[in-house]
């Protein structure tokens, strides 16, 4: 299965905080970044059971729709993943980053 989203990038600011990373990623619905950075502490800290939506909804105070359009999104980015109904966080959002800024590394230094 394919998974793959949009992530905003702003040449001129400087990253330093998860708040941020998440908030390019849903630069179209900043109140989704607030509730995905609590959601993925949330899995970072617990694990979520797939099963669990409706509860873990209610906890962040979410309708359906929205919920599901940020775990799908996070999911997409490569931030979390789903393994035997739970979810976990991934690394694979970060390894694309870096394959990016090597690729361009590379190509930048070259004469």
């Amino acid at each position: 299965m394919k998974y793959e989203t949009t992530v905003k990038v702003k040449s001129q600011e400087k990253v330093i905080q998860l708040k941020q990373v998440l908030e390019a990623l849903f630069y179209r619905n900043q109140e989704l970044a607030k509730k995905a950075e609590e959601f993925i502490e949330l899995i970072k800290k617990e694990g979520v059971e797939d099963s669990a939506w409706r509860r873990i909804q209610e906890r962040l105070q979410m309708k359906h729709v929205p919920f599901y359009t940020m775990r799908n999104k996070l999911r997409d980015a490569g931030m979390i993943y789903k393994k035997d109904g739970i979810y976990f966080v991934s690394n694979q959002f970060s390894l694309r980053l870096k394959e990016m800024a090597d690729i361009w590394e590379a190509f930048a230094s070259q004469k």
